[in-house]
């Protein structure tokens, strides 16, 4: 089955309002990488939101961090970057007064896929979702705008939020898995034969 256009992955920025990428810097040399991720002086790739917690999440070979619910944050914005792997990061704009209301699209992250580190800037309302890629965990950093509170969190099952992709299939990862031609059996990135 071949992907149509909406299903290639964002590799250099995005179609919904809000969300915004900076590409890091990390300097390599024969001891491994170092970038920094997020600095006070930094005005324009912290995008003038406050860190207010940092965390740490690993998420193993072919798991979709929720298989068939969306993330959602009322007023907290994330920030997001894979320091170790590869997932696809799908973002749903569920915010009725954007210009970019019901656009859905999918951002390929992390060292394994052989793009640069970046940082995924997430507003609230944005619905998201991960799905780890390939034969290594990923491993990826938060830095949200607010410190955690149950009660800014929230889930959407798929069903209820509506996302379809271009060619009216509704979102559900056994669909990205198929159509972005990753071979299931073995969770690698090469596409199938």
């Amino acid at each position: 089955m071949q992907a149509p256009g909406d299903l290639d992955p964002q590799t250099d920025g995005s179609r919904i309002a809000g969300v915004q990428q900076s590409v890091l810097a990390p300097r390599r040399d024969d001891r491994g990488e170092l970038a920094e991720v997020l600095r006070s002086d930094w005005a324009g790739r912290s995008w003038g939101l406050p860190c207010r917690q940092v965390t740490v999440s690993h998420t193993r070979p072919g798991v979709a961090r929720d298989e068939d619910l969306w993330h959602v944050h009322r007023r907290q914005y994330d920030r997001v970057v894979v320091i170790q792997g590869a997932l696809v990061l799908a973002l749903f704009d569920a915010r009725p007064r954007s210009g970019t209301f019901r656009t859905l699209e999918l951002h390929r992250l992390g060292p394994a896929w052989g793009e640069p580190w970046r940082t995924v800037l997430i507003p609230p309302g944005v619905y998201h979702g991960i799905l780890c890629v390939g034969q290594q965990a990923a491993i990826f950093i938060n830095m949200p705008s607010r410190l955690y509170d149950g009660a800014d969190e929230g889930r959407v099952p798929f069903a209820e939020a509506g996302a379809v992709f271009g060619h009216g299939v509704p979102f559900s990862w056994r669909v990205v898995r198929e159509l972005a031609g990753f071979q299931i059996q073995d969770w690698t990135l090469r596409p199938r034969a």
